[in-house]
């Protein structure tokens, strides 16, 4: 399935991540172990470790499994984050992370609800979910605003690498479709 590599929001620029943005990636959240705590891959240690992050992620673009996307200030080209979403046959999960000194100003519900609302109006997915530690009030917030609805809370369900692989509570969300 071919897949849009470019959405405009109010505020945002949304697009295919490149090769070129791993000093953006790095030097912002990847190497931050405050804001990869909850993310399911290790905080990077060096650039090269974002490079292979990057080659990874663009190779399964091709294979329309994962879609990762930048995320960037329309007016300012300031880089915010990163979102994306994981094709599971049908099942579709997102995901996303935002740059420390960007959160709090909503980039993260209106690229959320770019992407969910893209989704669904593929009308090929029978499922969008996405899951949130119970301790990452921020992330619950992001996932109402885009629309979806608190489905569940399940015990110990995801383990984290950068919390010492420490499963936690999760909440899982997903977004109506009929």
């Amino acid at each position: 399935m071919k897949h849009q590599e470019i959405f405009k929001t109010e505020r945002l620029l949304i697009r295919k991540l490149q090769y070129g943005d791993a000093a953006s990636i790095f030097n912002s959240y990847a190497s931050d172990p405050i804001s990869t705590r909850y993310i399911s891959w290790l905080t990077h240690q060096s650039i090269e470790d974002t490079n292979v992050f990057l080659k990874n992620k663009i190779e399964n673009w091709g294979n329309d499994s994962d879609h990762p996307y930048a995320i960037f200030h329309k007016d300012s080209n300031d880089f915010i984050g990163s979102i994306g979403f994981v094709n599971e046959n049908g099942r579709v999960f997102i995901g996303y992370i935002i740059v420390p000194k960007m959160e709090g100003n909503g980039y993260a519900s209106e690229a959320a609800k770019c992407i969910v609302q893209y989704l669904a109006s593929r009308n090929e997915y029978y499922r969008i979910w996405a899951c949130c530690a119970l301790e990452n009030k921020a992330s619950s917030r992001v996932l109402e605003n885009a629309g979806m609805i608190r489905e569940a809370l399940i015990a110990k369900w995801v383990s984290f690498p950068n919390l010492n692989n420490k499963s936690l509570d999760c909440y899982f969300y997903y977004y109506p479709l009929f």
